[in-house]
């Protein structure tokens, strides 16, 4: 996958994330399909922390852990649409780490935001792959958009390590989520 070659706005990709781009109405553009996919990859990937710097993705602001597996932006949609299992695995399984890593909390974020937008969900009848990564990758920006955008990594670090210690306290088994599955 070529993260350079998918882009049609390089302004665009340039320019640091916005809070308008993290509104819920811009959000549910995005499960509403009215987004292209290179748009909800490239919010992603800067979101991430990935910087379009002289015509090529910048890692060096990247989440640590992220940034270890994946040194370039993957794909999180599948935007080929070709699903077979040789060709779609290393789309799947980043789209699957960018799920592990959203907080319990935020897994009903879609619901609890886009529902009074009037988004009712996705009908089985019809979903794609495409749409159900839609529905990720939006989740984990909500995410990030309330505990992420504009924090340190130290602050972020010490947050972890606080929802560790009170994970540990309560037991907390939950295996996506915790402080063990994020992107720091």
């Amino acid at each position: 996958f070529d993260a350079v070659a998918v882009l049609t706005d390089r302004v665009k990709a340039a320019a640091p994330v916005t809070d308008e781009e993290l509104a819920d109405k811009q959000l549910l553009r995005n499960v509403l399909l009215e987004t292209s996919d290179e748009e909800v990859n490239v919010l992603a990937w800067k979101c991430l922390g990935y910087s379009f710097v002289d015509g090529a993705w910048d890692s060096g602001a990247v989440f640590p852990k992220w940034r270890e597996r994946y040194p370039t932006p993957p794909d999180l949609l599948g935007m080929t649409r070709q699903y077979s299992k040789a060709y779609d695995e290393p789309t799947l399984r980043a789209v699957q780490a960018l799920q592990r890593s959203t907080a319990t909390e935020y897994k009903t974020a879609l619901k609890d935001n886009l529902r009074p937008l009037g988004w009712t969900g996705y009908k089985m009848e019809g979903l794609t792959p495409n749409m159900t990564r839609r529905a990720q990758v939006t989740q984990w920006l909500m995410y990030y958009r309330d505990e992420l955008h504009n924090v340190s990594l130290e602050e972020l670090q010490r947050r972890k390590e606080e929802r560790r210690r009170k994970e540990e306290q309560e037991g907390n088994e939950l295996p996506t989520g915790t402080s063990k599955t994020g992107v720091l």
